[in-house]
């Protein structure tokens, strides 16, 4: 199941990223609980005005995203971004589509 993400930027630079594009899969299979790293979003802003923060919003048309976005922090500055499947876990014939948005 292919999942799409758009992130968006909230200030005047525009945030960098290692890869221009990648695609996320999920797998149907996949437990609740299960986690999908994602790149975190460098920003020329930084440090004092760059990424503050990582918000999901769900924009599927027709199902709940269930997905939690987890954002770690670390002493050293480093930042890991994770999505967290949750409960029900993805089910193709319930909904075939999602479109959770992360707003940077």
């Amino acid at each position: 199941m292919q999942v799409s993400f758009v992130l968006v930027d909230l200030n005047d630079n525009a945030p960098h990223f290692a890869v221009d594009h990648s695609r996320i899969y999920v797998s149907e299979g996949s437990l609740p609980g299960a986690s999908i790293p994602l790149e975190p979003a460098l920003d020329m802003d930084s440090p004092a005005n760059g990424v503050a923060g990582y918000r999901l919003v769900d924009e599927s048309a027709t199902c709940r995203a269930p997905f939690d976005l987890m954002v770690e922090r670390g002493v050293d500055g480093t930042v890991d971004v994770q999505l967290v499947l949750q409960s029900p876990g993805l089910d193709r014939e319930r909904c075939d589509r999602y479109r959770p948005v992360i707003f940077l």
